[in-house]
């Protein structure tokens, strides 16, 4: 059976629905725009700290502003970097701030660490 989809005179286009609907996926926006800062923050500062800053956004987000949010956050960001560097062997290239800050032995050495 083939059913045809069309709007009712008084019902709303998509686009103002869309408009009407915006507000209350304003938290959802802003974390897809936290995502893509993230994604080219890691480039630029590094994987350790870009996934820092970014759980600490989504905390701030969640209103979850205690100090034991912050410490979680600091393990699990610890966790995950051992898990990447340490069992996966997982490497991420240097970050351009650590090649305009380092070189040498500590360019090595932040980015085994960070």
């Amino acid at each position: 059976m083939l059913t045809i989809w069309r709007r009712l005179p008084d019902e709303p286009t998509w686009a103002q629905s869309l408009a009407r609907n915006l507000g209350h996926y304003h938290v959802v926006l802003v974390t897809c725009v936290l995502f893509v800062i993230y994604i080219y923050g890691v480039g630029v500062i590094g994987f350790a700290l870009a996934t820092l800053l970014f759980v600490l956004a989504l905390l701030w987000l969640s209103r979850l502003l205690n100090w034991i949010w912050a410490l979680n956050a600091f393990a699990a960001v610890t966790l995950i970097v051992l898990i990447f560097r340490v069992g996966v062997n997982i490497w991420f290239p240097d970050p351009m701030l650590y090649e305009a800050l380092f070189s040498g032995q500590w360019l090595w050495f932040m980015n085994q660490y960070l």
